[in-house]
């Protein structure tokens, strides 16, 4: 399959991520390279984007934590090329299919540095390849360690790494370690976005500090004022959901008169 023949169009977002709109075929191929990943390849239960829950139970891993850091992988699927790709699944396929799942997972992505191939924002199996290449990283391996290490705790939605500690002396080890292995991988760390070792982070716009968990109040003035004009019951029901999935004492405050 053409470059071109596997997406509709593109468009880029305001962080200069280029997402792809896959075409029908596109989307039917990506789903089996899923479904024969997830067939062979089983997941990090720490990896909170690959099970239900989502980033709401990736940050409420850490509620024993006492000191925190919040890390992002600076353009995390367009560091995921088609030799890193085809490196990583042929221990499952063989050379042949997995050079084959590289070449049709991938396409030719204008960076700053230049045309990469790589994985896309927008095709099916681009998370759960792009998850199996980062565990298989020394990133990766250095986030098990971590996550392995009594008193440290890590968890991972897609580019957001959640580390919390119960010491500032394993929070400073946990941040050092993680920002060598990175280097090492390939994959890194966006500097701008790091945040910690702290008391309190901010993830997902989710407030964490030890013991609780609560919506900052900038999306949480929005979410009150989304609930209170709505006219529609299911939109209501789902911001009355979400809230209370995170803080039910948020979750009255908006039912409050």
């Amino acid at each position: 399959m053409q470059n071109s023949h596997k997406w509709l169009s593109r468009f880029r977002l305001r962080s200069k991520t280029w997402v792809y709109v896959p075409t029908p075929e596109t989307v039917d191929e990506g789903e089996l390279f899923k479904k024969l990943i997830e067939f062979k390849w089983l997941p990090p239960s720490n990896y909170y984007h690959l099970k239900s829950g989502g980033h709401v139970d990736a940050i409420k891993y850490h509620l024993d934590g006492q000191f925190f850091i919040h890390a992002d992988l600076k353009k995390f699927f367009n560091s995921i090329n088609r030799s890193r790709i085809t490196r990583e699944l042929k221990p499952y396929f063989g050379y042949e299919k997995a050079r084959s799942i590289a070449m049709e997972s991938t396409v030719s992505i204008p960076l700053e540095s230049g045309q990469v191939f790589a994985l896309p924002f927008g095709f099916v199996q681009s998370t759960i390849i792009a998850s199996l290449c980062l565990r298989k990283s020394r990133l990766g391996k250095t986030i098990h360690k971590l996550d392995s290490t009594e008193g440290i705790k890590a968890s991972v939605y897609v580019d957001d790494i959640i580390i919390s500690t119960q010491s500032m002396e394993k929070a400073n080890l946990a941040l050092s370690m993680i920002q060598e292995s990175s280097k090492k991988s390939g994959l890194l760390l966006n500097k701008e976005k790091l945040k910690g070792p702290a008391e309190s982070i901010t993830a997902f716009n989710i407030d964490l500090s030890p013991n609780l968990v609560m919506i900052s109040n900038t999306r949480f003035r929005e979410l009150l004022a989304n609930y209170r004009n709505s006219t529609s019951d299911n939109q209501k029901n789902g911001i009355f959901g979400y809230v209370y999935s995170v803080n039910p004492a948020q979750a009255a405050i908006l039912t409050s008169p």
